[in-house]
């Protein structure tokens, strides 16, 4: 009976943490239309079915229709994707991690110096909008893919990676760097202590 009981709270105190963390999010439709209001309800779907609290640096979001996702001043998503809840997710996820790697300049740019002697030449699409954001996405996207394989498996994560890359043609080299070079970036990301306790 005892067990019984301790099985049920425990149970009840997790659904009641995810629901907790849904009702801090503050989402924000900026001109507000059936596909930001699709794109809230997800998001606040996956607030409830998975413990997102180690990775929300920021809970202050915006949706808005058209714009390219940013995570700064504040972290704001579009609708592209407002019906697949999981690639919702892993956008979130890479927006949140660009906080991550505010809080933590110093180790990022330890980082990149790693990273520009891996890759002293970057190619001259498929990355970020400079050298430095290149290097920086390897961080954050490695993060995104660790993160994603946590919540959804790690196939199905980089399937998600795999389709930025080719089909949405986001940062496609960065994505398959992130997919054909796993070990060695995520040493990088370790050895300069950048990997938030949740994914250590």
């Amino acid at each position: 009976m005892f067990l019984i009981v301790f099985f049920f709270e425990a149970c009840t105190s997790k659904m009641n943490q995810k629901r907790s963390v849904a009702s801090e999010l503050e989402i924000t439709e900026v001109k507000p239309n059936q596909w930001t209001a699709l794109a809230k309800k997800n998001m606040l779907r996956l607030a409830i079915e998975h413990n997102l609290e180690p990775y929300l640096y920021t809970k202050k979001i915006n949706i808005e229709s058209r714009v390219i996702p940013h995570s700064h001043p504040v972290l704001t998503l579009n609708t592209r994707n407002a019906e697949f809840s999981q690639k919702i997710l892993s956008t979130w996820l890479h927006e949140e991690f660009h906080w991550w790697a505010e809080m933590n300049g110093e180790s990022i740019e330890k980082a990149i110096l790693d990273f520009r002697s891996i890759y002293p030449v970057l190619p001259q699409a498929g990355g970020g909008r400079s050298e430095y954001s290149t290097y920086l996405h390897l961080v954050v996207c490695f993060l995104e893919y660790k993160a994603v394989s946590q919540y959804l498996g790690e196939g199905r994560a980089r399937e998600i990676l795999q389709e930025f890359a080719t089909v949405d043609e986001i940062y496609p080299w960065i994505y398959n760097q992130i997919l054909n070079r796993t070990q060695e970036i995520g040493n990088v990301v370790k050895n300069r202590n950048l990997l938030p306790d949740g994914l250590k």
